[in-house]
């Protein structure tokens, strides 16, 4: 079966897992014995050779070894080669380039606030229900700016607004992650949420604020009066600085899911 997959589709599924799982490094931890088992099928079943995509030469390096395999550890995969020197497809490279997209300031400035919070938006359904028996929902939008960045978008409380109507959600969690220093070694994390109502916001925050130990959240207070929420067009908006970085979506929302709003 070997070089039966199409060069560009591999590449796409390779860039996804290995941005997923920052080509997975295990200081990060987010990678999987499947997510390996799956890249090392991408790079062993797909004709790297292939003309049909001249633009993956981007992608390649080389090396005088000319019989490199896919493993967990070189993250490379060579392609065929008469020559002492092979061209190697280099996962490193694909995440560099992807990442550095990913993160690019250009990139999300040029968004309106919608885009940026739908651009990474998953909605969840709550363990506990309403008065009227009814089950909530509530969203988490992933965003790759400073949460200061994002309330200086135009309409900034217009379209949340909007956006919280729209999918008929009472509370919106959204989740900063951003690198700060130019060498992108210390990244930061923030935590803003918006409620329709003081209750709903006191709820939820106290919920977050009791697995305080494992988030390790500060509450970010406003320069202007002092105040830590913002009562504004009807919506109640709080910030805090995450101080343990390594928790994403996939660890606050199950505290989201057993609070109840």
């Amino acid at each position: 079966m070997e070089g039966a997959l199409d060069p560009g589709v591999s590449l796409a599924l390779l860039g996804t897992i290995v941005l997923d799982t920052i080509n997975m490094d295990k200081l990060a931890n987010r990678g999987t014995p499947r997510d390996q088992y799956v890249i090392d099928q991408l790079l062993y079943h797909t004709n790297w050779s292939s003309n049909l995509l001249p633009q993956i030469k981007d992608f390649y390096s080389t090396t005088s070894n000319n019989t490199i395999s896919s493993t967990s550890t070189s993250n490379t995969t060579s392609s065929p080669s008469n020559n002492n020197t092979a061209a190697v497809l280099s996962l490193q490279r694909i995440f560099d380039f992807l990442n550095n997209a990913k993160f690019d300031s250009t990139f999300w400035n040029e968004m309106s606030l919608t885009d940026c919070l739908r651009m990474d938006y998953k909605e969840f359904q709550s363990n506990t229900t309403t008065a009227n028996n009814k089950s909530s929902s509530f969203g988490i939008s992933s965003i790759l700016i400073p949460l200061s960045q994002l309330e200086r978008k135009d309409g900034f409380l217009e379209e949340m607004n909007t956006f919280m109507k729209l999918r008929n959600i009472e509370l919106l969690a959204v989740m900063s992650l951003t690198f700060p220093e130019v060498a992108k070694k210390n990244p930061k994390r923030e935590l803003m949420i918006i409620a329709r109502n003081q209750q709903l916001s006191d709820t939820m925050i106290a919920a977050l604020l009791d697995h305080s130990h494992m988030l390790q959240l500060t509450e970010i207070i406003n320069n202007n009066d002092g105040n830590s929420s913002q009562y504004t067009d009807g919506l109640v908006i709080r910030k805090f600085l995450q101080g343990n970085v390594r928790v994403s979506r996939k660890g606050i929302a199950p505290i989201m899911l057993q609070c109840k709003i």
